[in-house]
């Protein structure tokens, strides 16, 4: 099994910086001199050891290969994702957050899990008023794109996730094939911290502060967590839609004005 270089690991943790300094409780109005820059990222990644090192699970074939919690060995040969929109949640428990700023944040793209881990896609860049967000709901929802190449190949067919491959365990094998036509939400409390440690806190802007960065990472392994390929009864569209909300998480990084 290859391991993600130290380079790769250091860059990671040090673009999920934790948010620090005075705070900003904006005021209701909003004009143009408040906006300010947010950009929406998402990743996809094997889940980190408890040495807190990334694994790569990207075979010569494209495909990606891990080992399940139960002991499968799962060969992942078609894998992805459609985001919708993300909905940011201006009220929360945090004394910073009040209600009536949501803000919708269209994308309408996919999202290939068979791409090389820990790159970044590009989801949306926008232009938000300068209030706090506590929370988020992501919307998953189906989409007919379809991407061609040797590591870049996904057909969602009107699906909101679509996963294919082949498993096997001891003397046990098979192949499986899984989608949700139906959109998902997955809702949350937005995190600052490093990748390995974070806490809850709002998304806002410090005084110099003119981007955010939000990356949402995908961690593919962990979708067929406690699905037992040998049992006939089981279905993996019932726990993959139960996986997926715990196997995505969220980060911030802020970029300062010189």
């Amino acid at each position: 099994m290859k391991i993600l270089s130290k380079f790769t690991i250091i860059f990671w943790c040090s673009f999920f910086i934790s948010c620090s300094g005075q705070s900003l409780i904006s005021l209701p109005e909003t004009n143009l001199s408040n906006l300010k820059s947010l950009s929406v990222k998402a990743t996809q990644y094997g889940s980190p050891d408890t040495d807190e090192v990334f694994p790569h699970y990207l075979q010569d074939d494209g495909s990606k290969e891990f080992i399940s919690n139960l002991g499968f060995t799962i060969t992942l040969q078609q894998a992805s994702i459609s985001w919708e929109h993300l909905h940011l949640v201006s009220d929360g428990s945090d004394e910073e957050c009040e209600i009536g700023f949501d803000v919708q944040v269209d994308i309408e793209r996919a999202q290939n899990l068979l791409a090389n881990d820990l790159d970044l896609l590009q989801l949306a860049t926008i232009q938000i008023s300068d209030h706090a967000y506590c929370r988020y709901e992501i919307h998953l929802s189906p989409n007919n794109e379809t991407f061609s190449g040797i590591n870049d190949q996904l057909t969602l067919l009107n699906n909101s996730l679509i996963l294919s491959g082949k498993w096997h365990r001891d003397t046990e094998s098979g192949s499986f094939s899984a989608s949700i036509p139906d959109e998902i939400v997955i809702d949350g409390t937005f995190k600052s911290g490093t990748f390995f440690e974070s806490a809850d806190h709002p998304i806002h802007y410090h005084e110099g502060q003119t981007e955010k960065t939000i990356i949402f990472g995908l961690a593919y392994d962990k979708l067929f967590s406690d699905f037992d390929f040998s049992d006939a009864s089981a279905s993996l569209e019932d726990i993959l839609q139960e996986n997926i909300k715990d196997s995505l998480s969220q980060f911030l990084a802020t970029t300062n004005s010189h």
